[in-house]
């Protein structure tokens, strides 16, 4: 069904309803469905009106204890923060002070800027995951 209709990961019951699915699957412990709705797209940290951080599905999680899931809302929170290209450091080479702190906070956007312009060629090669 999410391959077809992926929004409704993150989809509201209703109008009057604010629960989305990952609530039902932590309220329900439900470890695998908690992680397919993670990976395509769920926000766990969506809660419901008028009390929207104590009814999010990982407070829900961490205030039941259900330990395995809170690590897996925060291991696909983690996952969903990484750059889709990684930069790979040539060994040897000697960077400013500017493209260090690109490359420690995983700038991507700024690094491509810099290759765009030439000024990082010979410096870093791209991991595009293959």
């Amino acid at each position: 069904m999410l391959k077809a209709r992926p929004e409704l990961a993150n989809m509201a019951v209703s109008y009057g309803d604010q629960h989305r699915a990952i609530h039902y699957a932590v309220m329900n412990r439900e470890p695998e469905i908690t992680r397919l709705l993670m990976r395509k797209g769920a926000n766990a940290r969506a809660g419901i009106h008028p009390h929207r951080d104590a009814t999010s599905a990982w407070t829900l999680a961490r205030e039941r204890g259900y330990d395995d899931i809170v690590v897996i809302i925060q291991e696909e929170e983690k996952r969903r923060a990484k750059p889709a290209h990684e930069p790979i450091i040539t060994p040897g080479v000697e960077f400013d002070d500017a493209e260090r702190t690109a490359v420690a906070n995983g700038d991507v956007q700024w690094l491509c800027s810099r290759l765009a312009e030439g000024k990082l060629a010979n410096n870093v090669r791209w991991n595009d995951g293959g």
